[in-house]
């Protein structure tokens, strides 16, 4: 070896290479699921819970962006929009609402003035298989 060589003592390398696994294995996490470890979906929660659209108004004015996010238990777990949910509403003469898989799922559009408010429902897959579902509400005026 050459005296201007540096030199590396065999314990430092292990010791790099370690902590260099170490970190690749804190910032990549175990893979697998996509919640923390203990995350338990237990529900479905409705953004936004209640609204109002004039149905007088051009698009998008008409219309509401519902959102179905998952509710857990055990965890504060990362966000965790739904899109395999069903959409559906109580009243569908005066209000449509998309499960179209693209920018408009869960897009309520007012086509005429509701009796009161109508009832949004989202519904869907729990990890154990069952079935649950969340509800909001939409006047249309």
């Amino acid at each position: 070896m050459n005296a201007n060589t540096p030199h590396l003592h065999p314990g430092t390398l292990l010791f790099a290479t370690c902590a260099l696994l170490l970190f690749c294995l804190l910032i990549t996490g175990c893979g697998g699921s996509h919640t923390p470890m203990g995350c338990i979906q237990t529900g479905i929660a409705i953004t936004p819970q209640t609204a109002t659209a004039d149905h007088n108004v051009a698009s998008p004015g008409n219309s509401v962006h519902f959102i179905a996010d998952g509710k857990f238990t055990g965890c504060v777990p990362p966000p965790a929009i739904l899109t395999n949910v069903t959409w559906s509403v109580t009243d569908t003469v005066n209000v449509s609402i998309s499960n179209a898989p693209d920018q408009t799922f869960g897009l309520a559009t007012c086509k005429g003035a509701t009796a009161g408010a109508t009832t949004v429902t989202a519904t869907g897959p729990l990890p154990n298989g069952t079935m649950t579902s969340a509800t909001a509400s939409l006047t249309c005026q």
